[in-house]
């Protein structure tokens, strides 16, 4: 959505929904962690629920698929938003 609206207009636009679903989330490339950490934390702030499935730990998305140590910030903040059940 943020490639389509744009980064602010897509947080706007999401910031009007109480639960976002995210179905397999992954983290597959740098700009996606990046992207992806930031609009969360911003939705987050903003009082939306975030409810995600992945085959992936929180604490080990990115692993094997790109250079994840260079962005444990990022995927600390987002593992920081998520309790696993």
């Amino acid at each position: 959505l943020a490639g389509v609206f744009g980064f602010v207009e897509c947080i706007e636009l999401l910031s009007d929904y109480v639960l976002l679903c995210i179905d397999e989330f992954e983290l597959d490339d740098p700009g996606n962690t990046t992207l992806i950490s930031r609009l969360l934390s911003a939705l987050v702030e903003r009082g939306v629920s975030v409810a995600a499935t992945s085959n992936t730990l929180p604490e080990q998305l990115g692993e094997g698929r790109f250079a994840a140590q260079d962005f444990m910030r990022e995927i600390n903040t987002l593992a920081s938003m998520f309790t696993t059940v």
